[in-house]
């Protein structure tokens, strides 16, 4: 069956109506078979850690990794606008590292709620989580097939003419996957793709990507506009937002959070807090540094309310967390606003954040962080240049209350 049908049954069903991963059954020219009853997908939650962990940056299980044409992997973020759905804008995140690592994230915020349809490949695996449901859920046999074959189909689209072995003359061009099957693309007049297709083992059409439209970034282009057809149905079209070349992830962002390895070093207290794994969405992000470099938290604070009043009065929608950005030392050095509305940015100061994995843990109270807090943090973190960002969450609860929360990620600045 049909995976991304069954994925429409869970609390995304907005997000799957014709995001499909098709079987050589399900692709076929013979009469589909009839939807079967709601399925509960397992979906993770966090994956509760008790004691600090080292993160390994590779996983012995996956193949080196390998660059093409002297690209690691790319990332991008696209706006999903569902043929049935037309009232509705969905966002795609896709990371890819080669060979056999990606991640697609399909996500619409409706009502303040985020939901998410999240696939992974690592190597010969593949799993999916639903945001409705505690743990992940393992892909196998032809649905296992059905994303290998939609993954390499992205992957041969956005490396165009790198990394297949594309048949060398004429508008039309072949690529053969073997077992997998193949692709057949059609060049326009600038010797580009104008749509390129996907065909199982059995040659069955899987997917159809047409209307393709290119924009240049650096020495490469990329696609920037195209449509997904499946079974002969328009399914959605895609505006590509942002292409990113220049990456920096582990392995263990290519799975779930509840199946990530614990590598736990010994020696640490059990009653310390427990740390959660998570990966935060792909969001719009206005960072406003403090003018008073010795700002008191209540000062923070105060600082990022009013950061939040002026945006939400401009139209803007933003999430209900007040975010401060933390140093090293644990000082605050910045107010940081996010909003997951799909799109163009808010105003020209916001910057497209994308979705990476990163690690939680709940504070006692705000004035709780400290350098051993943020210790405990950076040691899960792999080694980078690029080090550790630190944010603090504030979120007031209804009995007036407040709820702190430390999350560390690598930083992309």
């Amino acid at each position: 069956m049909n995976v991304m049908l069954r994925f429409a049954r869970s609390s995304c069903c907005a997000l799957a109506l014709g995001w499909t991963l098709c079987s050589a059954a399900a692709c076929s020219k013979s009469e589909p078979e009839p939807p079967t009853p709601a399925q509960a997908i397992p979906e993770p939650g966090p994956a509760v850690i008790p004691a600090p962990r080292a993160v390994r940056a590779t996983d012995p299980s996956l193949p080196p990794r390998r660059a093409i044409a002297g690209i690691a992997g790319f990332q991008s973020s696209s706006r999903i606008v569902f043929e049935r759905e037309p009232g509705k804008v969905h966002t795609l995140s896709a990371t890819f590292l080669f060979p056999d690592r990606a991640r697609l994230c399909l996500s619409l915020e409706q009502d303040k709620r985020l939901e998410r349809v999240i696939l992974y490949r690592a190597g010969a695996r593949g799993f999916s989580i639903d945001q409705s449901v505690a743990t992940s859920q393992e892909i196998v046999e032809a649905e296992l097939e059905s994303l290998f074959l939609q993954t390499e189909l992205r992957r041969a689209l956005f490396l165009y003419p790198d990394g297949f072995d594309w048949s060398a003359e004429g508008p039309v061009r072949a690529a053969d996957l073997g077992k997998q099957g193949q692709f057949v693309l059609q060049l326009g007049p600038d010797g580009r793709p104008l749509s390129i297709a996907s065909f199982d083992a059995a040659g069955n059409r899987a997917e159809l990507l047409d209307a393709i439209a290119w924009k240049q970034k650096g020495a490469r282009y990329f696609p920037s506009h195209f449509r997904l057809n499946v079974g002969g149905e328009p399914i959605w079209s895609e505006d590509v937002l942002e292409v990113e070349t220049a990456l920096d992830y582990i392995d263990d962002y290519f799975l779930p959070p509840d199946r990530r390895a614990q590598d736990v070093p010994a020696g640490k207290a059990p009653s310390d807090p427990a740390i959660e794994a998570i990966d935060l969405p792909a969001q719009w992000e206005l960072r406003v540094a403090l003018t008073n470099a010795a700002a008191s938290l209540d000062e923070a604070r105060a600082a990022a309310e009013a950061l939040i009043v002026t945006w939400r009065d401009r139209g803007v929608g933003l999430q209900t967390d007040t975010v401060l950005e933390l140093d090293r030392e644990g000082r605050v050095a910045a107010c940081l606003l996010y909003s997951r509305e799909a799109g163009v940015a808010p105003a020209e100061s916001w910057k497209l954040r994308p979705e990476r994995p990163a690690w939680s843990m709940v504070l006692a109270s705000a004035e709780a962080v400290d350098k051993t807090a943020l210790e405990n943090m950076a040691v899960r973190l792999w080694t980078t240049d690029r080090g550790a960002e630190f944010e603090l969450h504030l979120v007031k609860s209804v009995g007036g209350g407040e709820r702190a929360t430390l999350v560390a990620a690598r930083s992309l600045r």
